[in-house]
């Protein structure tokens, strides 16, 4: 697609509305031509849940034990948000593990010792 630059020549303000003036407003013209140019028609979702994680990893680093109210004011949560992230593990899907299932891979990558001891396998089958 051709550069659009040339919209900063015209008046756009009886053109944008809904979304499209939300990000022009918020963040710019510049980033909106740019979201024209590299994602024309793309519907976007913003989703709050990797912000909230991030939240609460920022808590979970920062948290003394005394400075609740604090982390709270800074993030844009509740004293509650706070104690909950502080209390709650890191989520599974951020350790790195599938659920909490045992590997049948050990840590160098190699066969566990369910495998190498002619245990079943994943889907019932006799190991060697």
């Amino acid at each position: 697609m051709p550069s659009l630059d040339w919209i900063k020549e015209i008046e756009l303000d009886d053109i944008l509305s809904g979304d499209v003036r939300l990000i022009a407003d918020s963040c710019g013209l510049d980033v909106l031509i740019r979201l024209w140019e590299e994602c024309p028609s793309l519907s976007l979702y913003i989703s709050t849940v990797p912000l909230n994680e991030a939240r609460r990893r920022y808590i979970r680093r920062h948290y003394n034990g005394s400075n609740a109210k604090e982390l709270a004011a800074r993030l844009g949560v509740s004293d509650r948000f706070v104690f909950g992230a502080v209390a709650s593990p890191q989520p599974p899907s951020l350790r790195g593990d599938q659920g909490g299932s045992p590997s049948l891979r050990d840590d160098k990558g190699g066969r566990g010792n369910a495998e190498r001891q002619g245990q079943k396998g994943l889907f019932g089958q006799e190991n060697a």
